[in-house]
């Protein structure tokens, strides 16, 4: 090997090394985003839900620190009275996205999973904007979850 080579091969193995930096680095943060959100979520958490029928539903959510919830949704405004929903499953965070996996429903005894894209999440507020599933029908309104307890 010539004293000419030697140079070139250390360039390589030092940009080699600054670019598996970079990857690695990128990976981490993205898995930090998803693992601080994840610390985010035990508590209590509500939303009001409008639909374009002009119903409405009131939601209210408790996150267990493993990421399984229950939840209660109540639909006030009802023609034949007030009804309650309740559920059950499990929330995990992957990718910038919330998947809900309903393990439970007093509706139905269907397992369903839901994609929500998280568009912001702090310590307060958790805002998502679902996947949409042909059949499904959604709230109009955008989805503000609100943190009501730690």
């Amino acid at each position: 090997m010539n004293h000419c080579q030697v140079p070139a091969l250390v360039k390589f193995t030092l940009l080699l090394f600054v670019l598996l930096l970079l990857v690695t680095a990128c990976h981490r943060h993205a898995d930090s985003a998803d693992e601080q959100i994840r610390r985010q979520l035990p508590g209590i958490w509500t939303f009001d839900a409008r639909y374009a029928d002009g119903n409405e539903a009131l939601c209210r959510v408790t996150v267990a620190p493993d990421g399984s919830y229950s939840s209660t949704i109540t639909l006030p405004h009802r023609t034949n009275g007030s009804r309650v929903i309740n559920m059950e499953g499990a929330f995990r965070v992957e990718d910038g996205f919330l998947i809900d996996t309903v393990t439970n429903d007093s509706q139905t005894n269907a397992s369903m999973t839901f994609r929500s894209r998280i568009l912001r999440a702090n310590d307060h507020e958790l805002i998502l904007e679902d996947e949409k599933i042909p059949g499904v029908v959604y709230a109009t309104n955008t989805i503000v979850f609100r943190k009501q307890t730690r």
